[in-house]
């Protein structure tokens, strides 16, 4: 029983991590409408490089404590990112 409810927190640790890396997505989306209105050019998003270090501590954080938690985290990141293309 412990060994399948250590692979669903860690399913849902990815999943959190890519909810994160959505609403931040969306808050950099915000960002640039904002920045088009104000003709105000920026050459990189902090957001951009913020997003990518969250999904490195993500993925890291199982990494120190088992290889096979990994896979578990990159499911969940990759659950939110490919079942919105299967809905009909």
């Amino acid at each position: 029983m412990i060994f399948y409810g250590l692979y669903s927190f860690w399913i849902f640790w990815g999943s959190l991590g890519a909810i994160l890396g959505f609403w931040l997505i969306g808050s950099d989306i915000k960002k640039m409408v904002y920045n088009i209105d104000v003709k105000k050019k920026k050459k990189l998003d902090k957001g951009y490089i913020f997003r990518y270090i969250l999904y490195g501590i993500i993925l890291f954080i199982p990494a120190i404590f088992s290889e096979k938690s990994i896979v578990p985290v990159i499911v969940g990141i990759f659950n939110l990112k490919i079942v919105p293309f299967f809905e009909k």
